[in-house]
C-alpha cells in the first residue's frame, strides 16, 4: 500500500466480484456549537489499525476488548457507516432519561432512543424476582459494556466441559480466550444481563442502556442458549466489533440457532440472507463485514450534507449538532496508462466524536480494473495515479 496520509488508493472486489481499485480519503471537521463544521487544520492520517477501550473493568472471567476505532481502509462499504461516541450528561442526578438520535438527509431520516437507566440490579423479593431502585447518575458513558449483553459464566461452569475450556485456552491462548465464550451474547459479549440459567439472576446487572421497544423483562431473564437471536438488541451509537454477530458472519461465525435460520433482526434489516447457514465460505457475502457501525445505523447512504441531532452528548451536557458541510472531494484516477477519470465520491463513514467536537468523513471513488489488468503486480499503486481536489 502506499504510504499512508489521509488518502489512500487501495485494491478490492466490489459485490458483483468484479476486482476494483478505490481510492479513499479522509477529511476531519471542528464543529461549533451551533453545529457548523470548520476544516481541522492539524495533520489528519487515516486509520490504519483497530483501537480498543483502555481501563474497562469485567466482574467475571471474561473481559472482552470494545472497538473504539475501525480502520479507514476498507475498498468497499455497502452503506455510510454512523458512528457516535461519547458520554451522556445531565446536570442533576438522573435516575433514568432518554437519549434522541435523529439525522435528516435528503433521501432518509433516521430516529433512535435510548433509554437510559443507572445501575441497577436483580435482587429476591417477597414475591419473586425484582430490581433494584435505579442508581442516580449525571455521566452514563454510552458505550457497549453499558449494552445488554455479556457472558453467563454459571452457565459455563454447568455445562461446558472443564477438559475443552482447558485445551482452548492453551491453544488461543489467555489473552484471546477472555474474548468470549460460547455462553456469551454473540450481538455483544462486552454488555450486561445475558442469562441462560435462572440460577444466575439474583444480583445481575441490568443493561443501562436499552431501546425502549426491546428492553429486557424480568419474566423473560432466561432463554436456551441457541435461543440468542430472539434477545434484546444492543443500544449503542459506537463501533461494533469485528467479532460480534453479524459482522462475524461475514467472515464465516455463525452461532446455533434453533432452526438454522438467520434471526429475524437481522433478516428484517436486511443484512444476511436466510439461508446462511448452507452457504459455504466462498458463497457467503463478504462485503457487510466493513460495516463498522451499529447494525441498526449502516443502512442508509449518506451524501455529506445531514443535519444530525443528539441530545444531551455535549460536554456540557448540552445537545451535540452537526450540520454536515456538503463538501465532496473531487476523485479522479488513471489506471495503467489511461486518462484521468472522474469518480462518484461516495461517503462511507460519518463519525462523531461528541468529546472532542469533531466530525470524521471518509470518502471514496471506485473505478473498476481494466480487462487484462486484474492480476496486480507488487509495484500496480505506481501505475495508478490519482488527485484529489476539495
Amino acid at each position: 500500500m502506499a504510504t499512508i496520509e489521509n488518502h489512500i488508493i487501495v485494491s478490492g472486489i466490489a459485490p458483483d466480484e468484479k476486482p476494483i481499485i478505490s481510492v479513499v480519503a479522509l477529511m476531519q471537521y471542528a464543529v461549533s456549537p451551533s453545529g457548523k463544521c470548520t476544516s481541522v487544520k492539524d495533520e489528519i492520517k487515516l486509520q490504519t489499525e483497530f483501537e480498543h477501550y483502555d481501563g474497562i473493568q469485567y466482574k467475571g472471567y471474561y473481559q472482552p476488548s470494545i472497538l473504539k476505532r475501525d480502520v479507514d481502509i476498507y475498498s468497499w462499504r455497502n452503506f455510510t457507516d454512523l458512528v457516535i461516541q461519547g458520554t451522556l450528561r445531565t446536570s442533576k442526578p438522573q435516575k433514568s432519561m432518554n437519549l434522541q438520535l435523529m439525522c435528516a438527509g435528503n433521501a432518509f431520516n433516521i430516529k433512535y432512543q435510548i433509554s437510559v437507566t443507572g445501575d441497577r440490579f436483580v435482587e429476591k423479593g417477597l414475591k419473586g424476582l425484582r430490581l433494584t431502585e435505579p442508581e442516580p447518575f449525571t455521566e452514563m458513558p454510552i458505550r457497549y459494556d453499558k449494552a445488554y449483553g455479556g457472558t453467563d459464566e454459571l452457565a459455563e461452569s454447568k455445562f461446558a466441559d472443564p477438559e475443552d475450556l482447558k485445551l482452548l485456552r492453551e491453544v488461543v491462548g489467555e489473552e484471546e480466550d477472555k474474548e468470549s465464550s460460547e455462553y456469551s451474547y454473540p450481538r455483544n459479549p462486552a454488555g450486561k444481563g445475558y442469562l441462560i440459567v435462572p440460577e444466575g439472576a439474583e444480583g445481575l446487572a441490568f443493561p443501562n442502556l436499552e431501546f425502549p421497544q426491546e428492553q429486557l423483562n424480568l419474566s423473560k431473564l432466561t432463554a436456551s442458549l441457541q435461543e440468542w437471536g430472539n434477545r434484546p438488541y444492543p443500544a449503542c451509537f459506537d463501533w461494533f466489533s469485528h467479532a460480534w454477530f453479524p459482522r462475524s458472519a461475514f467472515v464465516g461465525d455463525f452461532p446455533e440457532t434453533p432452526d438454522g435460520k438467520v434471526p429475524q433482526p437481522e433478516l428484517k434489516l436486511g443484512i444476511l440472507p436466510n439461508n446462511l447457514s448452507e452457504l459455504s465460505m466462498f458463497e457467503i457475502p463478504k462485503h457487510g463485514f466493513a460495516q463498522g457501525a451499529h447494525p441498526f445505523l449502516c443502512r442508509n447512504r449518506f451524501l455529506g450534507n445531514e443535519k444530525i441531532h443528539i441530545t444531551g452528548m455535549s460536554k456540557d451536557g448540552k445537545d451535540f449538532i452537526v450540520e454536515l458541510p456538503g463538501r465532496r472531494p473531487e476523485i479522479q484516477m488513471a489506471l495503467f496508462s489511461t486518462q484521468m477519470q472522474k469518480t462518484e465520491p461516495i461517503l462511507d463513514l460519518v463519525f462523531i466524536e461528541t468529546e472532542k467536537d469533531l466530525v470524521t468523513l471518509l470518502w471514496r471513488g471506485t473505478l473498476p480494473i481494466p480487462q487484462g489488468k486484474e492480476y496486480l503486480m507488487p509495484d500496480w499503486e505506481d501505475k495508478c495515479p490519482y488527485r484529489i481536489k476539495w
